[in-house]
């Protein structure tokens, strides 16, 4: 069961996902970066000591594998802060033109505003986005239970 209740606090997070978007993009440019560095080739070498070949250098198949799997985590954790920020922006467009303004001078300019003012609209668009999360959590969960039944008749007629 997910609540409908969307928090002040929560509205908060949705607002830092525009700054938080643009640091990721930032983190996720070096972090492949780095890992592109470390690629080096492989090198065969014979160490006397041993009297045995010895192989150093990356495998560039679990390389490749590391870079998908590092570009694939930052690519969902960015979509995440997309989908917040456009959430965000649909919620704050729903606001008469005083209220956006409050809302953008408090959020983005860090200017203080009146606090019922504030308040009132950030209570709209806490309420509209938590309905917006309510219906997509619904939607979700009706196309999981589709595909499962789905699943279900295709099962039965495979074993009939």
């Amino acid at each position: 069961m997910i609540s409908d209740e969307f928090t002040r606090y929560e509205l908060r997070t949705y607002a830092m996902s525009i700054k938080l978007a643009a640091q990721l993009k930032e983190e996720k440019e070096a972090a492949i970066q780095s890992l592109y560095d470390d690629c080096s080739p492989s090198t065969r070498f014979y160490d006397a000591s041993t009297d045995r070949w010895l192989k150093t250098g990356v495998n560039t198949e679990d390389k490749a594998i590391e870079i998908i799997e590092t570009r694939e985590m930052f690519d969902k954790k960015i979509k995440r802060y997309m989908e917040k920020i456009e959430a965000f922006n649909e919620a704050l467009n729903t606001l008469s033109e005083a209220e956006q303004n409050i809302i953008k001078a408090y959020y983005f300019k860090n200017i203080p505003s009146d606090e019922a003012s504030l308040y009132g609209a950030e209570d709209k668009m806490c309420k509209y986005i938590g309905d917006m999360n309510y219906k997509k959590h619904v939607a979700e969960k009706e196309a999981r239970k589709e595909m499962l039944r789905k699943s279900v008749i295709e099962y039965k007629s495979r074993c009939s």
